[in-house]
């Protein structure tokens, strides 16, 4: 059991922490204040029996069997038993006497001449011939120094002053006797005396261990906590920073966007218009890596929902095949997609998604050879793959090419190559669809990446033949565009990039720049009548919410009228509250042909 227990200290010391001095001081005080309190708090039952057994002893031994040296052993007994709880009564009225040296001294002498008291027993009251006598005396020394020896086991001071003196007293009055069965049992005394304090003092080192541990854990957690928050607070400032940093960066871009449409429709069919063109194109390029960090913010945000229901697997893959093969057939690569009548059940929108980023992410780390995308039976499940001759990935990157803006082999952010969040997005719908993607590449041969379908989304095979083509698509119909659009923003450069495409498509036109000029145009019997649909910036000047304005047209001012919000924020309550709002809503920067169509929906009746 010794060796159980040494081995249990060695443990909870072997692997020390480097903390600062301070903080190791503080908690040596921490584990101080705890161990005289386990004395005094939790062992307040232990005085209430020593002191009974003090008086049954000197009473017996007085009244019954005569002994006069009882009396004295019974007055000094309870004469310091009554000091000692003068003096703890310090403690309790202010337990941080525990770190003034002067008491803890004047402690330990009073516990340790209450332990010689209880150690003169054997040597005032012992008779040779009244054995019963000698074996209750002894018996109740025993008892004293069992107990008290758990009682004081928490300080080692205590366990020396009071357990020692009992003991050592107890052999001496077992010596002096002549016979010879009282000087052995002097002899296993002592024994008794060396094991027991040897226990004792293990179990106060293993105690001190256990709380120096204790409250060093407690203080790495607080410590792990204010770090934490620190993170914490660091990760919102900067998503804080980022969401500002893109509203004030959507703004320009915004206006940009709409005057670059505006002037590539006014130069159609003039030697300008190909360099009109070409910076419509650039636009573009750059809206599109706006939108993209708006995908992540909107899966981060929560706001995106899943439509599960059977998706032929082959309508994806010919609907990619269609969108990608182009791109490969430029880099000279066979691209592939094995022909399947395999159905998941999930989010069909999503998975594509999952997998447009994969196999362009495949075709575009990949120089030569080809790209596979396939569905292959895995256990119960169904595992759909995309296989790549591409530069391959070192194992220590498999986590970090799913990090937003990571991008391998690409230092000097060639744009050609993406911003690097295709696979941060992938990562995120992955979760979102509890679908787990999985990777397995060699550098220099290539990477597949796994799409695993646990067996309760793999359904039976769809019934649309694997060769089966989709129909051809619907023809185009023209948008079906309002005559009269009211635009509210408080950026001027907004209003006329707005005008400017609007009246290229022949739409009448209105402009306010606060709300109030907005609603007296709203409630002007020359335009009531007129207006079809209402644009509203979300984050007006002075910090007025164009949603709560066009939110309260209706329930305030009775107004109706068909309305398209457009915001630049993209931070996760923001759009939240796009979501909460059920009002159509589009995001800077907004191209021509988006805007168009989002005021053509919003116009459209809905169906009964």
């Amino acid at each position: 059991m010794l060796a159980r227990t040494k081995k249990a200290r060695m443990t909870i010391t072997a692997a020390p922490i480097d903390i600062p001095a301070e903080e190791e001081q503080r908690i040596r005080r921490l584990v101080r204040e705890e161990q005289f309190s386990l004395i005094f708090r939790t062992n307040r039952n232990s005085n209430v029996v020593a002191i009974s057994m003090a008086l049954v002893l000197w009473m017996y031994m007085y009244f019954r069997l005569g002994n006069s040296w009882a009396l004295v052993w019974g007055g000094a007994m309870h004469f310091t038993q009554l000091v000692r709880s003068f003096w703890v009564g310090r403690y309790f009225r202010d337990p941080s006497v525990v770190h003034d040296p002067g008491w803890v001294r004047g402690y330990l002498l009073r516990l340790g001449i209450n332990g010689a008291i209880w150690g003169a027993a054997p040597l005032v009251m012992f008779d040779a011939n009244d054995m019963a006598g000698l074996a209750l005396v002894t018996v109740s020394v025993l008892a004293i120094h069992s107990g008290g020896q758990t009682w004081v086991a928490p300080v080692r001071g205590a366990i020396l002053a009071f357990c020692l003196p009992i003991i050592v007293q107890l052999c001496i009055a077992l010596a002096l006797h002549d016979s010879a069965t009282l000087r052995v049992a002097a002899v296993l005394a002592f024994l008794y005396l060396y094991l027991s304090m040897r226990f004792a003092l293990q179990h106060n080192q293993m105690l001190a261990d256990s709380l120096h541990a204790h409250f060093l854990n407690a203080a790495l957690n607080a410590r792990l906590s204010e770090q934490l928050a620190v993170v914490e607070l660091a990760s919102t400032e900067k998503s804080r920073f980022f969401a500002a940093a893109s509203h004030d960066l959507r703004q320009p871009m915004h206006a940009i966007a709409l005057f670059s449409a505006a002037l590539e429709h006014d130069l159609r069919g003039t030697p300008q218009h190909e360099s009109a063109s070409r910076s419509l194109d650039a636009v573009r390029a750059l809206s599109e890596s706006l939108d993209a960090m708006l995908d992540v913010s909107k899966l981060d945000a929560g706001v995106v929902q899943v439509l599960e229901a059977g998706v032929p697997l082959q309508h994806v893959f010919q609907r990619l095949n269609a969108l990608f093969a182009p791109q490969a057939n430029e880099k000279g690569l066979h691209l592939r997609f094995r022909s399947t009548t395999a159905v998941v059940l999930t989010d069909e929108r999503h998975l594509e998604r999952m997998l447009a980023n994969l196999v362009s992410n495949a075709i575009k780390y990949t120089a030569r050879g080809g790209v596979l995308v396939a569905a292959r039976p895995r256990g119960a499940g169904l595992a759909i793959e995309v296989w790549d001759t591409g530069m391959g990935v070192p194992a220590g990157q498999h986590e970090r090419i799913f990090e937003e803006f990571f991008q391998l082999g690409n230092p000097g952010r060639d744009r050609s190559q993406g911003l690097g969040i295709g696979l941060a997005v992938v990562r995120r719908l992955s979760a979102l669809l509890g679908l787990p993607v999985r990777l397995q590449s060699t550098p220099g041969r290539g990477s597949v990446f796994r799409i695993e379908v646990p067996a309760g989304k793999a359904l039976a095979a769809s019934t649309v033949p694997a060769a089966a083509r989709l129909p051809a698509a619907a023809p185009v119909t023209p948008l079906a565009l309002p005559s009269c659009v009211l635009v509210l923003d408080d950026e001027d450069d907004i209003l006329a990039a707005v005008r400017s495409v609007l009246s290229g498509h022949r739409i009448e036109v209105l402009t306010a720049s606060d709300c109030q000029q907005a609603l007296a145009l709203l409630q002007d019997p020359r335009w009531a009548g007129r207006i079809d649909a209402f644009l509203c910036d979300w984050r007006l000047g002075s910090g007025t919410s164009g949603l709560e304005f066009a939110s309260s047209l209706g329930p305030e001012h009775g107004i109706h009228v068909a309305t398209v919000m457009v915001t630049g924020e993209t931070g996760p309550e923001a759009l939240r509250q796009v979501r909460e709002s059920g009002l159509p809503t589009v995001f800077k920067p907004v191209s021509a042909p988006r805007l168009l169509e989002a005021l053509s929906s919003a116009c459209r009746p809905q169906p009964a």
